[in-house]
């Protein structure tokens, strides 16, 4: 009988500690929603704004550029800015708000210019993956229209030796081409051999 307090006593005990605990963990909560459901700084809201509108610029460029420089720089700058957008995209709903704005920006900017799915959706939800996933494909389709340009010049020379000069100049600019998937760490599944057929069309030439 003498038991029966001590085992109350426990059971009050253990139901306190439990309630303590609950009330912890239900702050703990509440704090990291709070965290998380902060507002963002005007310098956050800034980079979403101006960097949106820039990577638009630079995936308009790189979708069509034939020279291999540009396709370089351009790569180079987003890859660098993208990283913080990708961060900032943890505010989700608050992200979106600025994205679309710098789509409405970038679009009285530019009123000929028709944002794609494919652009808007590496803005609204950044995604590195994806995005390099997409700059292995412009740089093969970059090399293959910078290719048929060259082939469209070389149809009007008339001296061999200047004929000579575009073909090296195609192996050559391949090569560099293809040196870009281990430069910015792309993705190169067939994207290397697509290249390399092309480039392949021209030592036959040379010999």
């Amino acid at each position: 009988m003498k038991t029966t307090p001590i085992v109350l006593v426990l059971i009050i005990v253990f139901s306190a500690v439990m309630i303590v605990v609950k009330l912890s963990k239900t702050k703990e909560t509440k704090e990291v929603e709070k965290e998380v459901e902060k507002p963002m700084d005007p310098f956050e809201i800034a980079q979403i704004r101006s960097r949106g509108v820039q990577l638009l610029e630079s995936l308009s460029i790189v979708e069509i550029t034939k020279d291999i420089q540009t396709l370089r720089s351009r790569i180079d700058f987003m890859l660098g800015i993208y990283s913080t957008m990708v961060v900032l995209a943890v505010f989700k709903h608050k992200y979106v708000a600025e994205a679309e704005k710098a789509m409405n920006t970038y679009q009285k900017r530019y009123p000929n210019k028709y944002i794609t799915e494919g652009q808007a959706a590496l803005l609204l939800q950044p995604d590195l993956t994806q995005l390099k996933n997409h700059l292995s494909n412009c740089v093969v389709l970059s090399y293959a229209a910078f290719v048929k340009e060259e082939i469209a010049l070389m149809e009007k020379l008339m001296m061999k030796s200047a004929i000579k000069n575009r073909e090296e100049k195609i192996i050559r600019v391949g090569y560099d081409t293809k040196y870009l998937f281990k430069t910015f760490d792309l993705p190169d599944n067939k994207h290397l051999d697509a290249i390399e057929e092309i480039r392949k069309q021209f030592y036959s030439r040379q010999t």
